[in-house]
């Protein structure tokens, strides 16, 4: 079913939807986005109890996953609606993504993995996030206690989410990545199948 074949798919080019200057949550403007990402962030939890109650988000749900992706999936077996995956790789040192200003995950022993790649599907429509969405992002956590053939069950527990908003305009990709005391979150903002921005939080 999610193995779709490119001459099926459009990719888009992605384009910013606005610029911010810091990554962090706390620098997002006061808005929507804002409100819908405090409703699953640890780094906007101080913000959850002024929500609206007209702010909701739908949970797409985690289908599969590993020590190296995840992969949730939205519609049924006669139509897709919406499909997410992320995937990490090894890496060595000579990568150039190594050397970026900065580094989460990164504590006292060299990481030995990092995101590799968010690919978003929305129907026909394909979108993979650009390297600058991706750089810096070491140590990524996926799942434990899978069934068989990496398939979600009841007793997995992942650091990875996927939401829909309310009138499924936004998607928003989460994952709680490293190890304490390195451990981040990363947000994807996903608006109108255009990729927008990322937020980035230590948790501390």
């Amino acid at each position: 079913m999610w193995q779709l074949t490119s001459a099926t798919l459009f990719i888009f080019f992605v384009q910013i939807c606005y610029s911010q200057t810091s990554e962090s949550y706390a620098n997002l403007p006061e808005g929507t986005i804002k409100r819908e990402i405090a409703l699953f962030a640890k780094s906007g939890g101080k913000t959850k109890q002024v929500d609206s109650v007209d702010t909701k988000l739908t949970e797409i749900k985690l289908r599969r996953c590993a020590d190296d992706f995840a992969f949730f999936e939205s519609g049924n077996i006669v139509a897709l609606d919406k499909l997410v995956s992320i995937r990490s790789k090894k890496i060595t040192f000579t990568n150039s993504k190594v050397s970026a200003n900065k580094r989460w995950g990164m504590g006292d022993h060299l990481p030995v993995t990092e995101v590799a790649e968010v690919r978003y599907i929305h129907y026909k429509y394909q979108l993979i996030l650009p390297d600058s969405a991706i750089a810096g992002l070491f140590n990524p956590k996926f799942c434990i206690n899978t069934k068989k053939n990496n398939k979600a069950g009841k007793t997995t527990i992942s650091n990875c989410r996927v939401y829909q908003s309310k009138d499924k305009k936004r998607v928003y990709i989460y994952m709680l990545n490293g190890e304490n005391p390195k451990q981040y979150e990363v947000t994807w903002v996903i608006e109108n199948s255009q990729y927008c921005q990322r937020i980035i939080d230590e948790i501390r």
